[in-house]
């Protein structure tokens, strides 16, 4: 009787170590490498643009810039210091209060782009090392669609002749020196915004 019982035991711890051994060998294989999540740089791009942190950077750069006054198309403010020595040069052209109130709003603005740049720093890591003249590169920030009249099609390729120089810009600007990131997204912003504006007098020149 005792071997019976001896015989049924081993034969029941047998089983339970077989049963774990298979365990672990499922375990092991129930995620494969390729179900991991490809983080290309087309998909970062699409979910920061939508996220708050960018979406209220662009709203502070767009009042910045609407305070500005500003009716160039950004040749004379190429460099990011350039925009608060035009404003000091041009308060009285502004909305802002005085200058410090500029100040106050261009340093918020600050803040804005360096929640961004942390937020998304996997977004800029791939930007500052994507070759943009490749064709089969995602661009970020592009605009290719054009008007059908000719005049507002001109106007849409001077923009996005300028957008294509500023988007150079950042990224060289990230390859030399990733630590000020937030910096070169602040004045990509306002750029952006002017080049805009640009544009849309120009759209308004032709109607």
């Amino acid at each position: 009787m005792k071997k019976i019982i001896l015989t049924v035991l081993t034969f029941i711890v047998l089983t339970s170590c077989s049963t774990d051994s298979n365990f672990e060998e499922n375990t092991d294989t129930t995620i494969p490498k390729s179900s991991a999540r490809v983080l290309d740089m087309e998909t970062l791009y699409n979910e920061m643009i939508i996220s708050q942190s960018y979406l209220t950077l662009t709203s502070k750069a767009e009042s910045f810039v609407q305070k500005m006054n500003y009716q160039g198309d950004g040749t004379d403010i190429e460099r990011d210091g350039e925009i608060l020595v035009w404003i000091s040069a041009n308060l009285s052209s502004t909305s802002f209060i005085n200058y410090q109130d500029a100040v106050s709003q261009y340093e918020s603005v600050a803040v804005s782009a360096k929640a961004v740049t942390i937020e998304h720093e996997s977004f800029f890591n791939l930007f500052s090392g994507a070759d943009l003249d490749n064709p089969h590169t995602f661009i970020p920030w592009s605009s290719d669609e054009f008007s059908i009249d000719s005049c507002k099609k001109n106007c849409q390729k001077l923009y996005n002749k300028r957008m294509d120089m500023h988007r150079a810009q950042l990224q060289q600007a990230i390859r030399n020196d990733m630590s000020h990131m937030d910096e070169y997204l602040r004045s990509f912003n306002y750029f952006t915004q002017i080049a805009m504006n640009a544009r849309q007098r120009c759209f308004d020149a032709c109607d």
